[in-house]
């Protein structure tokens, strides 16, 4: 029986040796134990990656109460003291105000002990946080519609003009993410981040709680809709001041980088659960209910998980994903990159901003007062044509970009939407 090779990590004088728990400076043990050496653990092996406060807080303590921010920013207090670390001038964990924490200095991974060989790690790549056969490695993109009207492009200078196959829209870019605005006034923020579990259900609670962060306004995106939010805006768009600057809601792709899971069939359920992980979500975050959501994910690996609500999309040996009401997945099966990623990734922009926008103006046909046809002509005409985009069938149009465009379309009921929408506009 093989043995597992144990990794260690060097940076400046430091040596960290994650399996025996060890902080070593100059040879020197250093004094950082429990969950403190753990969330260094987290934070060297994704050297260079900005990790989320939710995403340490997932990994190190599993969610098991509600005291995140003082939990982890205690612990980074603690790190910083040990490292002799200063917080306004780090050499090595930098603060990315009101989201996360990155590690800075430059690291180097052991891999095999007897040789003595080191290696940089390469910030681009997605490490790990366990070794493989303890965890899995998801790329999270996390959509979310936001009604802000075109008027605040006008006012600003630091838009990019983007273009995909389906829309033409203005993107702006922070810290935490993209704004992708498109012609109606709606827009869908793009958040993408790297992390790792152990469980599906550890990601399916890191996933609650990180929904429930945006909705109720307490993620950075609602202090950038502020910021965006022009006095222009404000005034004219009177008839949407309810949902004006609000999230819609939250809808998450996950591609599957490194696969906890070694049969086709295991990773084919793993993606279906990825893209609908709402049955392992925990009610109450005790040790003792994620046991038994965790004893609950194990059945579905033995006795399959019913989809009923599921489409499968990708190209048959090369990629292949599912798409959900709650979700999409995704995973290549093959070692090159995948154009199908950057086109996921734009169609869900673009489809969601359509689908919030529709939403929103079948609630104001639902309302049906006096003067609702006229003001919302202009907006009935947009949508029309958005969708007529969203369905239309590119000459160049590939099977894996086919099956994915009908997959996403089935499972998020858009078609249905717009009917709807325009059945009630049409009887205002």
């Amino acid at each position: 029986m093989s043995q597992e090779v144990p990794y260690s990590y060097e940076f400046e004088n430091y040596l960290l040796k994650p399996s025996e728990r060890l902080l070593l400076k100059g040879g020197e043990n250093i004094n950082l134990k429990g969950k403190d050496f753990d969330v260094l653990v987290c934070l060297v092996k994704k050297y260079g990656r900005l990790v989320s406060k939710t995403s340490l807080d997932s990994e190190v303590w599993q969610g098991t109460n509600a005291e995140t921010e003082a939990r982890v920013v205690t612990s980074i207090a603690k790190i910083r003291k040990v490292l002799e670390d200063d917080a306004k001038n780090p050499r090595f964990i930098e603060t990315v105000t009101g989201y996360g924490y990155r590690f800075v200095a430059k690291v180097n991974t052991v891999s095999a002990p007897e040789t003595g060989k080191s290696q940089p790690i390469d910030s681009s790549l997605s490490l790990p946080m366990t070794p493989k056969t303890e965890s899995f490695q998801v790329e999270s993109h996390k959509f979310v519609p936001m009604f802000l009207g075109t008027s605040c492009v006008d006012e600003r200078d630091n838009w990019t003009v983007k273009e995909n196959e389906w829309a033409k829209y203005h993107e702006f870019t922070t810290a935490v993410g993209r704004f992708c605005l498109l012609p109606f006034g709606v827009g869908t923020w793009h958040l993408i981040e790297t992390v790792d579990f152990s469980t599906l259900t550890d990601l399916a609670i890191w996933r609650r709680r990180t929904y429930h962060n945006i909705i109720e306004g307490e993620h950075l995106i609602s202090v950038h809709a502020v910021e965006l939010s022009s006095s222009k805006s404000n005034q004219t768009l009177e008839l949407w001041k309810d949902v004006f600057g609000n999230p819609g809601y939250v809808l998450s792709l996950y591609e599957l980088k490194m696969p906890l899971w070694k049969t086709s069939e295991e990773i084919e359920t793993a993606l279906k659960l990825l893209a609908c992980p709402t049955p392992l979500h925990c009610e109450e975050l005790s040790e003792i209910e994620r046991e038994e959501t965790i004893s609950l994910e194990r059945s579905f690996f033995q006795n399959g998980f019913p989809s009923n609500d599921i489409e499968q999309y990708g190209l048959t040996g090369c990629e292949l994903g599912y798409a959900s009401w709650a979700g999409v997945s995704y995973y290549q099966t093959i070692g090159r990159r995948s154009r199908l990623v950057s086109q996921l990734v734009e169609f869900e922009i673009v489809v969601q901003a359509t689908w919030w926008f529709c939403h929103c103006l079948k609630e104001k046909c639902l309302a049906n007062s006096a003067d609702t046809k006229a003001a919302l002509a202009h907006d009935m005409q947009s949508l029309i044509i958005q969708y007529g985009k969203i369905k239309s069938i590119g000459p160049k149009e590939q099977t894996a970009q086919r099956t994915m465009r009908e997959a996403i379309l089935k499972t998020s009921r858009l078609e249905q939407l717009v009917e709807d929408t325009l059945e009630l506009y049409n009887r205002l």
